[in-house]
């Protein structure tokens, strides 16, 4: 099943800019969660971050298999041969990480987050797409687990507190373009029945988990906060990234040989 033939044909050019951009989030995310592994902080954890690692890439390959027929393109190619300014992913999961703070802080507010949109799509009436979305969300609240349990663990020592605040005046800025698609695109999606809530609906519910969930911390981040009802400084969605996200694009694409074999390069 693909976009075009589960989707009305007035709204699959919609349809599949708006999933793609949910695969490049997963993607990123996914890659960076495996950089991770055998770093966490304990031997657990380094299990935990490989499976949730996994997990978004799995996803990631659900959405990029449901729109490839519509580009004309494969799954590979869709994943690993992009430009940076080709991905529609938010900034907030591109940033390489400082230290483990920034897991737990980016983990909390993209799997709040996403976990609206899927639902959005869930109740949709493209019943494949609702499928896949289903199968996504299904996975999403062990991440949400992982995500409260380390911000009550960490707020538990000045040391922790201090990480968590560093690392959510960084990522809350960023976090301000993961709903910031583009209007046509999602008025389209809402008239063909694909999503079921329009994303200011879908805002101000995440804004509002998200406040009340860090009040409950001593965390001193509520001049910060703000920025999630700001409009974004760059907007990911319509492809404006950080640095970093191109480092590590470009990193998936050495110039080198991997011993015999060619690696897959960018597209010309």
């Amino acid at each position: 099943m693909s976009v075009t033939t589960d989707v009305p044909e007035d709204a699959r050019e919609a349809a599949t800019e708006f999933l793609l951009a949910l695969a490049d989030d997963e993607f990123v995310w996914g890659h960076r969660l495996s950089e991770w592994v055998a770093r966490g902080p304990t031997m657990e954890e380094d299990n935990t971050l490989a499976s949730m690692s996994q997990d978004e890439f799995g996803h990631a390959r659900l959405f990029y298999e449901y729109v490839s027929g519509a580009l004309g393109s494969d799954l590979d190619d869709l994943a690993l041969n992009r430009h940076a300014t080709e991905r529609r992913n938010t900034r907030l999961v591109e940033a390489e990480h400082r230290d483990f703070a920034d897991v737990v802080a980016i983990n909390f507010l993209y799997d709040a987050a996403e976990r609206l949109v899927l639902e959005a799509l869930v109740d949709g009436e493209a019943t494949e797409l609702a499928s896949f979305a289903a199968q996504a969300a299904a996975e999403e609240p062990f991440h949400r687990e992982h995500a409260d349990a380390w911000l009550d663990r960490l707020v538990t020592t000045d040391e922790g507190r201090a990480r968590l605040s560093r690392a959510f005046a960084e990522a809350v800025p960023r976090a301000a373009d993961y709903f910031a698609f583009d209007g046509a695109t999602v008025e389209t999606l809402l008239d063909a029945g694909v999503l079921t809530r329009g994303v200011d609906d879908l805002r101000g519910e995440w804004v509002a988990a998200v406040r009340a969930r860090l009040a409950d911390l001593p965390l001193d981040l509520e001049d910060h906060l703000d920025a999630l009802d700001a409009p974004p400084e760059q907007n990911g969605r319509a492809g404006r990234h950080t640095d970093a996200l191109k480092v590590m694009i470009d990193e998936l694409h050495p110039e080198d040989l991997v011993g015999d074999y060619p690696v897959q390069h960018y597209r010309r």
